[in-house]
């Protein structure tokens, strides 16, 4: 969401505000870290009229085309907040309607999580037209390799396979064929090494886990 749009809503929002009434104003669109601490929060406190409201960043999930579906039956709640108690008065009810435990976090988190889940997915679809592109360079049907990748790789199956942060690159395997295959697509020319040189760039930031 731009930072024009974001203004003009927060300003709307701030019309309706009423004295005696406590209002909880939920940001549900992506922005950046740092937007509700020092742009939400500051523009509502010093456009309204009032005190008897609370913002939280409450980040939606849900799939573009099963947007209904996935409000309804979310795989997380997220709200990101100062830690204002009456946010909970009035949401908590909501979420246990939806049957869902929320996790209650502070804004900035909120927000990487909601742009994290985002760079996720479209890491992912970035990787599979790489290998799809490193296939075909080899005659290889790039969309049998994808199927069966997504089968094999335990990365694409388990959950929590890579999500220990620090030093979580390592084994027999995992660094040797990253290397190899690196050398690989250099010496072929092929496009999109970089995004290999990246991935181990990062990885070995971290050192390894033998």
């Amino acid at each position: 969401m731009s930072a024009a749009a974001l203004r003009k809503a927060l300003s709307t929002c701030a019309a309706f505000l009423q004295p005696g009434a406590f209002t909880a104003i939920a940001v549900r669109s992506t922005v950046l870290p740092g937007t509700m601490a020092a742009l939400v929060v500051p523009l509502l406190t010093a456009l309204a009229n009032t005190s008897d409201w609370a913002a939280c960043h409450w980040p939606s999930f849900a799939r573009e085309r099963l947007a209904v579906e996935d409000e309804h039956s979310p795989r997380l709640i997220c709200i990101g907040s100062d830690g204002d108690e009456r946010l909970r008065t009035v949401l908590d009810p909501v979420f246990a309607s939806l049957g869902a435990e929320p996790l209650w976090t502070h804004f900035a988190t909120a927000e990487f999580i909601k742009h994290g889940s985002n760079l996720f997915n479209a890491t992912k679809i970035s990787y599979f037209n790489a290998l799809n592109a490193w296939a075909s360079a080899a005659g290889v049907d790039g969309r049998v390799v994808a199927t069966s990748v997504a089968l094999a790789a335990e990365g694409a199956w388990n959950p929590s396979y890579g999500t220990k942060i620090g030093a979580a690159f390592g084994g027999a395997c995992l660094p040797k064929d990253l290397e190899a295959l690196l050398g690989y697509l250099r010496s072929g020319e092929l496009p999109f090494a970089r995004f290999v040189e990246a991935v181990k760039a990062v990885n070995d930031s971290f050192g390894r886990v033998l």
